[in-house]
């Protein structure tokens, strides 16, 4: 009894952890992912869990071969895809280039199509989140950067354009994972600005969509402390074609 209760607690682990690597890769869209060591630390795995279950999902295919190293994300500003870049093995002295502060990593190369099978979410999960899209409040996006709910003339929020608030949604449009990004870096980094500015900047964006969208009690930009931020997963925007390219 003690024997399959501790392999039921493992392959729970396990189906966790790759759930974390599927989410960034979703995120990123890259087969090659840096999942941050303070991540996995937030969920509460330390090193000989994580370094298990990758040896577990290599096994299985899932993974192709991994490491751990320092390195940095990169954001293509007009994909808004995100990349990691090993910097190196141990911590660097001083930040990478001056500009991008490094952090600790492991850095996994996944197969993809395995991978989403082991991190599939159970029946019952999955029946909760399609009862959640069910309730979703609809907004829309034009290629005015305009940020409204039917009727347009009573719940409407104007983006202006090439401004952080825009970007800031566009971020969030083009990177759907429903999910807490990891930290507030990358987000960041996407807008040019530091983590301070940017929570400023989602207060804000949240107060005036609250009142100038009519989203009752929900807020458009979800926040959990040492999670980071997301997309309110009861909030669906559609954005027209063009807006999407900028």
């Amino acid at each position: 009894m003690e024997m399959d209760m501790a392999t039921t607690t493992q392959e729970k682990d396990i189906q966790a952890i790759a759930d974390i690597i599927q989410q960034h890769y979703l995120a990123s869209g890259d087969e090659s992912v840096g999942v941050p060591v303070k991540y996995f630390e937030q969920k509460s795995f330390g090193h000989h869990d994580v370094k298990i279950a990758l040896s577990i999902l290599t096994k299985s295919g899932a993974v192709q071969n991994y490491h751990r190293c320092w390195g940095h994300n990169d954001i293509d500003k007009q994909s808004g895809t995100v990349s990691f870049t090993e910097v190196d093995t141990k911590e660097p002295k001083e930040k990478f280039e001056g500009v991008v502060q490094a952090f600790e990593a492991y850095h996994i190369l996944i197969k993809s199509d395995i991978l989403k099978q082991l991190a599939q979410p159970s029946k019952k999960s999955a029946r909760s989140s399609k009862a959640k899209e069910d309730v979703a409040i609809q907004l829309f996006l034009d290629n005015d950067g305009d940020l409204y709910k039917e009727p347009k003339k009573s719940y409407c929020y104007p983006l202006l354009q090439n401004k952080e608030p825009l970007k800031l949604i566009l971020y969030f449009i083009k990177n759907p994972n429903r999910s807490y990004e990891e930290s507030t870096q990358m987000i960041a980094l996407s807008l040019e600005k530091d983590p301070q500015y940017l929570r400023a900047e989602i207060g804000k964006i949240n107060r005036i969509a609250l009142n100038r969208l009519g989203l009752g009690k929900e807020k458009l930009i979800q926040a959990k402390q040492n999670s980071g931020y997301r997309l309110n997963p009861k909030i669906k925007i559609t954005a027209e074609k063009e807006i999407l390219l900028r």
